[in-house]
């Protein structure tokens, strides 16, 4: 079998030195070993899949190798790493930031640091953003210009960095970590080199700066067998808690929890809706859906309540605003355990300028046959009124006839044919009606698209809540006048 082992980044600066260490242990095995070295935590992170024989690590690459079935089998006695937490600004300062930035190096095991240090400052972890370098040296670097508030280092990294001036160690969190040997997990090669590591030269050991190796007990082993997967299983967490947080935060789509009525929200949900988070949590879970079986909606949040867990998605349903305006949107649910007690989840996925696009879709194409196929102008304006009211779920459409001999604006088409307010849609082309705040009025004297919404005095129809005036020209003067008129 072909032997190959490598060392962590921390131990590059003493590279010479391992390579004495490795010609040893070809002396004592009686066997050639390919040797190399990780020159940055990426590269060391990259080689627990290239399937090494024997490895020096530090206990966060030791983590994933343990996983992948290697047995720590030796440490330096009396040797640990020395690991900082640094920043610029004070820490009192930096915990007040909605979001912290925090670096760390780039293995992500590294990630676990966050873990102790959230902890250690009782700080929600899901506020940290992080982000992973290749060296100490950048992340001190970050922090200096203001790119990054905390960063976690190796210690003599640090102080070897020559950018250092006014970076603040917080010793208080200091966390100091073992290096491990870890052998593939086969017996006959483990104790070979359990015997070579606890009779190695002492001049060698010393040269690499301890004073002796320890090789690691069977009770230390059982103790490892825990510790190892705890870290492994703490870093999944936190992974979960990072992408639940992205999902929160998201400003693509609302996220909404609900027990009897709703108990949280995300700010985008809550944005969509125009509530407050308070406003929402007096509101049944069917009170923001518009248009849906309400008994149907209890019984489904009767039997998440009651732990039942199944997945649903609803497609083009319209949701209700605080405002009274509707939306379309794409909705799934699911049942979670929240706050000790069942809940459901609502993932909500706004649509409604997409289906208003399609709208509009729809509509350019029935336009465009229509002006094809038409054979006379009374027939396109009759058709196309009736188009717009069912493709773009209208109140109303009309078209209104501009008489400048008569100095008479009056309706000449119309849809639906039973109109309430048409007779209130005649007017008389005089000084008044020029002057006045209406939108016909204004759309002939500018000759501009106006829209806007219905103020309570123009109310032709309790259920009417916006205008579109769309002045139409023949031969460069306004002949008529298109208007829309929209709940929404």
């Amino acid at each position: 079998m072909e032997l190959k082992f490598t060392v962590c980044p921390h131990a590059v600066k003493n590279l010479k030195v391992w390579q004495e260490f490795v010609k040893a242990l070809e002396r004592n095995l009686n066997q050639k070993i390919i040797f190399d070295a990780s020159y940055t935590f990426s590269e060391e992170f990259k080689k627990v899949e290239e399937n090494y024989t024997f490895y020096y690590v530090s206990v966060f690459t030791g983590i994933n190798l343990y996983k992948k079935g290697y047995i720590p089998v030796a440490r330096f006695k009396n040797s640990l790493d020395k690991y900082i937490f640094i920043s610029i600004q004070p820490l009192e300062k930096i915990i007040k930031k909605r979001y912290i930035k925090f670096a760390t190096l780039n293995n992500p095991y590294f990630l676990l640091s966050l873990s102790y240090f959230s902890l250690s400052i009782n700080l929600d972890i899901t506020r940290f953003n992080t982000y992973f370098f290749e060296s100490c040296e950048e992340i001190i670097e970050k922090i200096k210009n203001g790119e990054i508030d905390i960063g976690f280092i190796h210690y003599e990294n640090f102080l070897d960095s020559k950018n250092k001036d006014e970076i603040k160690i917080h010793e208080k969190y200091t966390l100091e970590i073992p290096h491990y040997f870890m052998v593939i997990n086969e017996p006959q090669l483990i104790e070979k080199i359990k015997q070579f590591l606890g009779s190695l030269d002492k001049n060698l050991i010393q040269t690499l700066g301890c004073k002796k190796i320890q090789i690691i007990s069977e009770e230390n082993l059982k103790l490892l067998k825990y510790i190892f997967p705890f870290c492994d299983i703490t870093f999944n967490l936190l992974n979960a808690q990072k992408l639940s947080r992205a999902l929160i935060d998201s400003p693509y789509f609302g996220v909404l929890i609900y027990h009897k009525k709703y108990v949280w929200a995300n700010e985008y949900a809550c944005n969509l809706l125009g509530y407050s988070l308070e406003e929402l949590k007096k509101l049944k879970p069917e009170e923001i859906l518009h248009g849906f079986n309400n008994t149907q909606i209890r019984e489904i949040v009767k039997r998440r309540l009651k732990g039942e867990f199944f997945l649903q998605k609803y497609e083009n349903i319209e949701y209700k605003r605080k405002d009274g305006k509707k939306g379309k949107a794409i909705i799934f649910t699911n049942t979670i355990f929240y706050e000790n007690k069942y809940c459901g989840l609502v993932i909500l996925i706004d649509v409604t300028e997409q289906k208003k696009l399609e709208k509009l879709n729809k509509l350019i194409t029935k336009v465009n046959r229509l002006i094809i196929y038409s054979a006379t102008e009374d027939e396109l304006y009759s058709d196309i009124c009736k188009i717009l009211v069912n493709t773009l779920d209208l109140n109303s459409a009309l078209v209104l006839k501009v008489d400048k001999e008569k100095n008479l604006i009056y309706p000449i088409y119309w849809y639906p044919k039973e109109i309430p307010y048409i007779n209130k849609l005649n007017f008389i082309i005089d000084k008044n009606f020029l002057q006045s705040d209406l939108s016909i009025a204004k759309a002939l004297k500018t000759k501009e698209i106006i829209f806007r919404p219905i103020h309570k005095k123009d109310i032709l129809n309790s259920r009417i809540q916006f205008e579109c005036i769309i002045p139409l020209s023949k031969n460069k003067e306004i002949d008529s006048i298109l208007i829309m008129y929209s709940s929404e």
